[in-house]
């Protein structure tokens, strides 16, 4: 989150991966999943962040959740706050831990929610 707070897009996806479930392997991220996380956090910049919570529940299913602020927001009780989440995936693989992005299809810790 630092690195994008400092805006560098390139070096915080560089340290992302995704997970394949079905043949529980770290992969680097796609061509597609890179362009959509580069244009998402150019959309939605973090101006500052605070973790959300964190589970860790296994090997593969976790999820560390932040709330991040894009933009400022002068009337923010009129106009509400300008947050939006990112989540992510720890995942341990022979063990050592990765971080990789968080997919829709994935389950999540629906009591932290």
């Amino acid at each position: 989150m630092e690195l994008l707070k400092k805006k560098n897009i390139d070096q915080a996806i560089a340290m992302l991966n995704e997970y394949s479930d079905s043949l529980h392997q770290i992969q680097p991220l796609s061509k597609e999943s890179e362009r959509k996380l580069r244009s998402t956090f150019k959309i939605f910049p973090v101006l500052d962040y605070e973790l959300s919570y964190y589970s860790l529940q296994s090997e593969s299913v976790n999820d560390v959740k932040y709330n991040i602020t894009f933009a400022e927001e002068n009337n923010p009780e009129k106009n509400g706050k300008p947050i939006t989440s990112y989540m992510f995936n720890p995942v341990k693989v022979d063990g050592v831990w990765y971080l990789c992005i968080k997919r829709q299809d994935q389950s999540v810790d629906n009591l932290r929610r």
